[in-house]
């Protein structure tokens, strides 16, 4: 998928690359006020199919054994490429972080986005907790994501 030249628009781009590959029909795009597509901030998938987006990525780019994206992009995209907020570094896309539980260190990457959306892939635990809340107006609290994995489902997964 990287590296090709397209004349596609991002929408049929996702739609035949990506969402179709993994069985992805239902999906809305929001766009600009110039009718671009708010590619950022602007996709809304149902938590299962962006949970089959994240076993994808757990999986180094297949889905059910069918190479969707290369291994190394996902490997290079999901690697720190600069420091981000705090403690946390950026990949492409990627927020990359660490939790302790019980003395050990998990280490994980996600997607986070507005209004509290979150896809967390935990490579080491081979899970992908999938965060949904709906405060677009009320943004909530910075990391509320990782509090949630910490609190809840690291407990759940290893205890």
């Amino acid at each position: 998928m990287a590296g090709r030249p397209t004349r596609t628009s991002i929408k049929e781009r996702a739609r035949d690359d990506l969402f179709a590959p993994l069985g992805i029909s239902d999906m809305e795009w929001r766009h600009y006020p110039n009718g671009e597509v708010a590619a950022a901030s602007g996709l809304r998938l149902r938590p299962r199919d962006l949970a089959k987006i994240g076993q994808m990525v757990l999986d180094l780019g297949t889905w059910r054994s069918r190479r969707i994206v290369s291994a190394s992009w996902i490997e290079q995209s999901s690697s720190p490429q600069i420091h981000g907020e705090g403690l946390f570094f950026y990949g492409f896309q990627w927020w990359i972080g660490r939790s302790f539980f019980r003395g050990r260190e998990i280490n994980w990457f996600q997607g986070a986005g507005y209004g509290g959306q979150a896809l967390i892939i935990v490579p080491s635990l081979g899970i992908v907790p999938v965060v949904t809340t709906g405060r677009y107006h009320n943004q909530p609290p910075y990391n509320v994501n990782i509090l949630i994995l910490n609190r809840y489902i690291l407990p759940a997964v290893l205890d």
